[in-house]
């Protein structure tokens, strides 16, 4: 009976047909013990079914859509979405007022976009009504539809758009959270992008806050395989961007970047199969390690010491000598027999890597 219910019913028609199914399907839902008058709707169904009886029986249109708008609140705090849009989908927008228009926008907005529909979510939060009278209605409403609008964009893979619709309402936020939330949002969009595409918008950037995301997008995908580049690009981009919304709390991968570069072994030791059956596998091994470990960092680079696990008939005691030897990092060993000695062992002094697994 949903499926078939169409938006193209007159108001008392479609309104009726609502009231009919929420009794069909019931709620479940358990008196409001606040309720003190015996004649009041006592559950929110019943509520529900007041509301629309009382907007079929209304001729004033504005009053009939207000009671809809409410209406469909209490339907989607029910989960029944569906419902809730069939009703929002027939109000007539350029009949609401200023307040009511706000509401009855990040209600259907939200509806569409829970249930996948991007673009419809879109049509609504760019309709030029809203656009022209959005500024006058209250904070939490243009927050709100800027927030929505940004979810939309970036779910439609717009995601440069998305990161502009953020920065414009950062100034608007007031709670912590939403700070926090929104500027996670901006990063985690600007790292869907290229480092191509960064540098090529931030040619065309104006505002300072809009460089200062782009120049920071920028050096986390630049010089990768150089730590220490990429921690003396960050800081001078905090010198220079003082004033900047995530200066002083960076995104999550920028402040991890730093927090590995102070905490970075000097020493670390390699624990491989260098001779044996599987000699050569422990060498390719090694091989590619210094290579990706030496890749653009000859001067910061930590000392490397090799033991070689095929030669040492106690591992534990190999594992000992490295770590007297100044290792503050072990990788390896390689070998399951190897792992499971690992494994054994009452404690580890040092951070392992071993490069196997047991069951």
């Amino acid at each position: 009976m949903l499926n078939t219910l169409k938006t193209t019913q007159s108001l008392p028609l479609l309104l009726l047909t609502v009231c009919a199914i929420l009794l069909l399907n019931g709620c479940g839902s358990t008196p409001d013990e606040a309720q003190t008058d015996l004649n009041a709707p006592t559950s929110i169904t019943e509520q529900v079914q007041d509301l629309l009886l009382q907007a079929s029986n209304s001729e004033r249109p504005q009053e009939a859509h207000r009671l809809q708008i409410k209406a469909a609140q209490l339907l989607r705090q029910q989960g029944k979405n569906n419902l809730a849009s069939q009703l929002l989908a027939n109000i007539k927008p350029q009949q609401l007022h200023r307040e009511q228009l706000g509401t009855y926008t990040l209600l259907y907005s939200g509806l569409l976009l829970d249930s996948g529909d991007i673009d419809g979510a879109l049509l609504q939060l760019n309709r030029e009504q809203l656009l022209f009278e959005v500024d006058l209605m209250s904070l939490s409403t243009q927050v709100g539809i800027s927030d929505l609008r940004a979810r939309a964009l970036s779910l439609r893979g717009s995601h440069l758009a998305s990161v502009q619709e953020r920065i414009y309402i950062a100034p608007l936020l007031e709670e912590q959270t939403q700070m926090d939330y929104n500027r996670e949002a901006i990063w985690q969009s600007l790292m869907f992008l290229s480092k191509e595409e960064l540098t090529e918008y931030l040619t065309k950037a104006i505002t300072d806050d809009y460089q200062g995301w782009l120049e920071l997008a920028i050096i986390a995908k630049g010089d990768q395989g150089d730590l220490d580049v990429q921690v003396a690009e960050l800081e001078q981009w905090q010198l220079s961007r003082q004033g900047h919304p995530a200066a002083q709390q960076l995104p999550d991968g920028m402040a991890i970047l730093k927090e590995t570069a102070a905490n970075r072994p000097r020493q670390l030791a390699l624990l491989l199969p260098l001779s044996g059956k599987i000699g050569a596998a422990g060498q390719t091994i090694r091989d590619g390690f210094l290579a990706a470990l030496y890749h653009g960092q000859k001067q910061s680079a930590p000392l490397v010491k090799l033991y070689d696990t095929e030669q040492s008939t106690d591992f534990s005691a190999l594992y000992q000598q490295a770590v007297n030897d100044g290792a503050e990092l072990i990788i390896g060993p390689l070998t399951k027999d190897k792992v499971h000695l690992l494994y054994d062992m009452v404690e580890l002094p040092v951070p392992t890597l071993a490069l196997n697994q047991i069951d």
